[in-house]
């Protein structure tokens, strides 16, 4: 298999596993901490801290979390 079949399959993977398990629009701290590579506990601190909002049900949208881990990746 070359090289541009297979991300050809990965993107039609990707699609399908995209339109069977969309993603959330809100994460508790232990699924964010999963997201983000980080302990639980850190995630809450970070909450604690107002580096990553919470609404009013006290989950996380998943678009703090992505902004989260940008910040990460960036530095």
């Amino acid at each position: 298999m070359t090289e541009q079949e297979m991300i050809w399959v990965a993107r039609i993977v990707t699609k399908t596993m995209m339109a069977e398990h969309p993603r959330p629009t809100q994460v508790n701290a232990v699924q964010a901490a999963e997201m983000l590579s980080l302990c639980p506990q850190t995630v809450r601190r970070m909450i604690k801290d107002g580096r990553l909002p919470i609404n009013k049900c006290g989950l996380i949208p998943v678009v703090e979390v992505d902004r989260a881990l940008a910040v990460k990746s960036a530095a």
